[in-house]
């Protein structure tokens, strides 16, 4: 399933983003991304952004991996429209 957004929409939602003031200290792992994420992308597509963008550096090839492929189904899996 795609997700599409206008620019604006998701300008929109990038900014409520920056407004979390939380630390990341976690890389989902492709299981919990396929188990939870893949099934219901409009739903985490927020959480997955937010992820992205506030991430730790990958302690190791691993973590690299899970950032790797949440990076490509977000890619893969968002579409900006311009309206």
């Amino acid at each position: 399933m795609k997700v599409v957004l206008s620019s604006l929409e998701f300008d929109q939602l990038l900014e409520k983003l920056d407004s979390v003031n939380l630390e990341c200290d976690y890389i989902p792992d492709i299981e919990d991304i396929k188990k939870y994420a893949e099934k219901d992308i409009k739903k985490y597509l927020p959480f997955l952004l937010w992820i992205d963008s506030n991430h730790p550096e990958p302690a190791d090839e691993e973590e690299m991996q899970n950032l790797k492929y949440l990076r490509s189904l977000l890619q893969n899996s968002v579409q900006i429209a311009d309206t």
